[in-house]
């Protein structure tokens, strides 16, 4: 019976540490839109053991390899799609479309969710963040403050639709 109390003792804190690493990311991607290497290799170890605790080694490596493959398809395609339509319509770009750091984020939210959260989970952030877009580009627009590069840092919508997939069976149980 003690060690029942053990196990939700040590799953409370992993959950605890997940939600003060989600919130660094947030700090640095929305202050300075960068997170450090150092922050994504941390978020990968923490990852893993996450996952592993939860989910068990097989779901946590196969949740990892396609929030990766996931959100490097994306990766390639926003940077070779944004080039090509720039060039074609005669505008030069001054960002990339996503960044890095972005996929590697996908496979943390990966190895965190495990093989069978994932693919929710990268489809709420997806969601939310078309629908963060469909108001904040008429917004810029309308302040006249629009340009064809335009973006907004993908972490917060990643970290959205994580939480949210991993937290709302508890939040569902409250209400």
């Amino acid at each position: 019976m003690e060690s029942n109390y053990y196990i939700e003792f040590i799953s409370i804190l992993l959950n605890c540490f997940l939600i003060l690493y989600f919130g660094i990311v947030l700090y640095f991607d929305l202050l300075i839109r960068k997170i450090f290497n150092k922050l994504i290799l941390i978020g990968m170890i923490f990852g893993l053991i996450y996952g592993t605790w939860m989910n068990g080694i097989a779901s946590t490596v196969l949740g990892g390899v396609i929030g990766f493959s996931l959100m490097f398809i994306v990766y390639l395609l926003g940077n070779i799609l944004m080039p090509s339509i720039a060039k074609w319509r005669n505008l030069t770009l001054r960002k990339k479309a996503i960044y890095r750091n972005d996929v590697l984020l996908g496979l943390i939210s990966g190895l965190i969710l495990g093989f069978g959260l994932i693919d929710s989970g990268l489809f709420i952030s997806l969601l939310f963040f078309c629908f963060v877009g469909l108001i904040y580009i008429p917004y810029k627009i309308i302040k006249k403050e629009y340009s064809p590069d335009l973006s907004l840092p993908v972490s917060p919508f990643i970290i959205t639709g994580s939480l949210f997939v991993l937290f709302y069976p508890v939040f569902q149980k409250i209400i």
